[in-house]
């Protein structure tokens, strides 16, 4: 609002009166104008300009000082933002990051920053629900996790470890613990199972498998395998298998294997293989085969081999070989071989001394007719192929 100036002439006291009548006509229709329409101010910023304003407003977060007589200032209410650890006065701008969200707080006056999801209500964390298992667990909650959280390990109760799947009886406890022990295959290595123990297959080592023992295949050394024994193959050591025994092959060392006896080739001391025997070969000290016996080449030794027993070769002592015989060659001894007596056969056709005194068997022999007064005469008889000598110079036999 503007005022003209007016010029009082005193040496026209009339004119005077007039300027002052209209002076004070133009004021009142002036401050009419004022009442009715306002002043009319033009408010302003960087981006917006609004005209004919009349009245201001302040909000809540500013306020109205006075600076002199004719100047009020208008400023912003300073904030105070606080937490356990940090106080900051006289805030003037918050900015709030992806992860924070605002919301109103308990009254007019107070809003509450809150963490997107806010796990466990406000802004604490929630703790981890679910369990690390088999599959994977997808989420779908808005939680956050602390950082030195983690999720409950599940304990297995049947058939899972490391992502194996092994059977009924993993070698892991209640607790968590995993024991010195492996068994993989449905029914391997079922309770009581060896510390140290392997089981490997369908039903290896299912029952009583004990310590350090070692069950590889099928239903190797399926019940009763004692300590430090090891059986590989289908049914190998399958049925009470001795302490340190070792049967490889399908049906090796099968049942009752005995104490520190070896088998190696498919039904190779299948049955009853004496303790300290050993067996090699396809059928090799099959059944029965005596402690402390030797059996080497498909069926040698496969009967009945008795103790201390040799036999070498295919078909070699293979059935009653007597004790401390030693049979040498394809058939020799072949049946009943004679207990502490030696056959050798190169023959190619079976040799045998059953119902004969123990003695030395070989075929062939080659024949000399030459005579040496310091040779004794050798005796050989070519019905049983034994080998004597002629002791007339020197007494009776």
């Amino acid at each position: 609002m503007v005022l003209n100036q007016k010029k009082f002439n005193l040496q026209n006291p009339e004119q005077c009166c007039n300027n002052n009548a209209d002076a004070l006509v133009e004021i009142v229709d002036l401050i009419s104008n004022v009442i009715e329409e306002g002043l009319s101010l033009s408010v302003e910023d960087d981006q917006t300009i609004i005209t004919d304003v009349n009245r201001i407003k302040l909000g809540d977060s500013l306020t109205l000082t006075p600076e002199d007589d004719r100047t009020a200032l208008i400023q912003i209410v300073p904030l105070q933002i606080e937490d356990d650890l940090v106080s900051l006065p006289d805030v003037r701008n918050i900015v709030l990051g992806d992860s924070l969200k605002l919301s109103p707080g308990q009254d007019e006056d107070t809003a509450v920053i809150d963490v997107v999801g806010g796990g466990g209500g406000g802004i604490l964390p929630g703790d981890p629900t679910e369990q690390v298992g088999e599959l994977p667990v997808i989420g779908v909650n808005n939680l956050f996790m602390r950082s030195d959280a983690a999720p409950k390990l599940t304990i297995a109760e049947e058939d899972v470890l490391g992502g194996v799947r092994s059977g009924q009886n993993i070698p892991i406890e209640p607790n968590g613990k995993l024991l010195p022990r492996l068994a993989i295959g449905e029914f391997a290595g079922e309770l009581p199972h060896g510390d140290k123990a392997v089981a490997l297959g369908y039903e290896a080592g299912r029952t009583n498998q004990g310590p350090s023992a070692i069950s590889v295949g099928t239903g190797a050394g399926q019940t009763n395998q004692n300590k430090h024994a090891v059986a590989i193959g289908r049914a190998a050591g399958a049925v009470d298998q001795g302490a340190s025994a070792v049967a490889v092959g399908e049906s090796a060392g099968g049942s009752l294997q005995e104490e520190a006896a070896t088998a190696v080739g498919d039904n190779a001391g299948t049955t009853e293989q004496g303790r300290f025997g050993t067996a090699i070969g396809s059928l090799a000290g099959n059944r029965s085969q005596g402690e402390g016996a030797t059996a080497v080449g498909r069926f040698a030794g496969g009967t009945l081999q008795g103790i201390n027993a040799v036999a070498i070769g295919y078909g070699a002592g293979q059935g009653n070989q007597g004790a401390n015989a030693i049979a040498i060659g394809h058939q020799a001894g072949v049946a009943a071989q004679e207990a502490g007596s030696i056959i050798i056969n190169a023959s190619g056709a079976p040799l045998e001394n059953a119902g004969l005194r123990a003695g030395f068997f070989v075929d062939p022999v080659r024949c000399d007719n030459t005579v040496k007064p310091e040779y004794l005469p050798v005796r050989y008889n070519i019905l049983t192929k034994e080998i004597t000598y002629d002791g007339t110079s020197l007494g009776p036999c």
